[in-house]
């Protein structure tokens, strides 16, 4: 049994993308991409069958490889510089999806799909072959692979026959690697049984714990059947989170007379995922880095922008309703509206960047395993940077024109913690709502403008006019509008430079945690259906 260096048998990961050989390995592949910018299902798949044929010792020049169901594939010309004989059959030999995924070109001209750098091409053949009847004398190759194509040769039967081929057409000693998209999801009887041997497990642990006087052991592991249509072995058993979603995965079949059944291994669950996202740091980062990226791509001003729309807002409600309509009467009007715009811009803006932040990445969701929430985590905390900048100009100048320097202004630091767990908690609802009903950002976009004016960011919410003959308007729209206080407390601290009241600082703690709360359990219950829905 020959000693593999890395796991082959899993689902697609985020986390490989840190791995530096598979990062080396996929710009050797594609080299005109840059893969912490690009992480692709495909090019995962391409890199872990290039890695496992140079695991399995395939890559000295004198095997011959097979590719099932291959269509253009880019490593197929890769490997013609480290094998003596690639042969491809393309996607299922018929039907109207083989057509579509396996260009009739490829069979005549594989070079007008071939890359820029160089490869053999007498060492390429192509053909025209169903999968499931291969037309190529039994024990014909060292090793054979298919790429996500294995799941469409048709019903489980079909299936089953193409992997008695790959297994027929294999030397002794020789190996394989299918590379499938699955659907990973529970089955009824399967989640009343798990709850009920989960329930057996914790009151036996709890009542050995109290024993022992020690606190209880963490929930076991859930675990979830892979169906591909066919009966699986006990030991095929997959690892993930609740609902159903999409996943790729890979299968190793060792060759020997006749196929061995495959075993999928697990990786650790979403659940346990999510409570080390430290080790998502990475992917956290390029997904804030991507975004930032992409909001002023070629932008001379950069970072400058950030400023110029509150500025801007700024600018006109300060002369409309100061000099123009006078309508209020503020010292210092432009401070007076930017501690408010500050917070508002923040909270608004990351709900709306939110929203769409699953649809904007639905090729991520839907083919790679990473705790789903980091999403529209990035899309809120990008938004950071506007509001730090602001602040940056807005503190100091607030301290030397308003006087308002005391130890209040240290208050910012924890304002702005439960104003990000706030934000964060809303669009998660808002961002996975969106996902299943496309009609949330517009509803949203329309939602924010009465609520921008009625949140106190132009004015004080006691000095709203009328107010002497309905007494229950103030307190109503200060503390049901959860954002009305963090903005009070901001201009307090900015602006009037004192510390908000006690009820006011419970309130904005308690707001934050409740939506964080909140918004993890909405998003928990629903993100099951991410993959499909998208």
């Amino acid at each position: 049994m020959i000693e593999l260096s890395r796991q082959y048998a899993k689902l697609c990961d985020a986390r490989d993308f840190e791995d530096p050989e598979l990062i080396k390995t996929i710009r050797a592949l594609v080299p005109e991409r840059d893969p912490h910018e690009h992480i692709e299902r495909k090019v995962w798949e391409y890199a872990m069958v290039m890695l496992f044929l140079a695991d399995t010792g395939h890559l000295d020049g004198g095997s011959r490889v097979l590719s099932v169901g291959a269509g253009n594939e880019r490593v197929l010309f890769w490997l013609t510089n480290h094998v003596e004989k690639v042969v491809a059959t393309d996607i299922y030999g018929e039907g109207a999806f083989a057509a579509r995924e396996a260009q009739s070109s490829m069979l005549t001209d594989p070079a007008s799909h071939a890359p820029a750098y160089q490869w053999r091409e007498e060492a390429l053949e192509v053909h025209h072959m169903d999968g499931r009847r291969l037309a190529f004398p039994d024990a014909s190759f060292d090793a054979v692979f298919t790429v996500s194509s294995i799941e469409h040769f048709g019903a489980p039967g079909d299936v089953a026959r193409a992997a008695a081929e790959i297994g027929r057409v294999l030397r002794p000693g020789g190996h394989a690697l299918i590379i499938t998209e699955c659907l990973v999801h529970y089955h009824l009887l399967d989640r009343a049984a798990g709850l009920l041997a989960r329930l057996r497990a914790r009151i036996h642990t709890a009542k050995a714990n109290l024993r022992r006087g020690q606190p209880k052991d963490p929930p076991a592991r859930r675990e979830l059947h892979l169906h591909l249509g066919l009966p699986a072995p006990d030991e095929a058993r997959v690892i993930g989170p609740r609902g159903s979603r999409r996943g790729t995965g890979g299968v190793l079949i060792r060759g020997n007379d006749k196929p061995i059944p495959a075993s999928l291994a697990s990786p650790s669950p979403a659940a346990l995922a999510r409570r080390s996202m430290i080790r998502y740091r990475y992917l956290f980062s390029q997904l804030v880095r991507r975004e930032l990226r992409q909001k002023y791509q070629g932008s001379v001003l950069g970072v400058v922008w950030y400023l110029v729309n509150p500025l801007v807002l700024m600018a006109v409600y300060g002369v409309m309703l100061g000099p123009v309509l006078k309508a209020v009467n503020y010292a210092d009007y432009p401070i007076f509206i930017l501690a408010g715009l500050s917070v508002w811009l923040f909270f608004s803006q990351g709900l709306l960047a939110a929203a769409t932040s699953f649809v904007d990445q639905a090729g991520l969701v839907s083919k790679v395993r990473f705790p789903r929430e980091m999403i529209p985590a990035a899309a809120v905390t990008v938004q950071l940077i506007p509001m730090l900048a602001m602040l940056v100009v807005l503190v100091p100048v607030a301290l030397a024109v308003r006087g308002s320097a005391s130890a209040a202004v240290l208050l910012l630091v924890p304002l702005i913690a439960c104003l990000f767990a706030l934000t964060l908690g809303l669009a998660m609802i808002a961002s996975v709502l969106h996902a299943h009903f496309r009609d949330v950002q517009p509803v949203l976009t329309a939602a924010l403008l009465p609520w921008f004016f009625i949140s106190g960011v132009l004015f004080s919410l006691q000095h709203l006019p009328g107010l002497q003959t309905h007494h229950w308007v103030e307190p109503l729209l200060r503390w049901a509008n959860p954002i009305a206080p963090f903005i009070d407390t901001a201009r307090s601290v900015l602006y009037s430079g004192h510390a908000p009241s006690l009820v006011t600082l419970a309130y904005v703690v308690a707001a934050g945690a409740v939506s964080l709360v909140i918004g993890m359990a909405v998003f928990r219950s629903l993100e099951g259906e991410l993959a499909v829905v998208l």
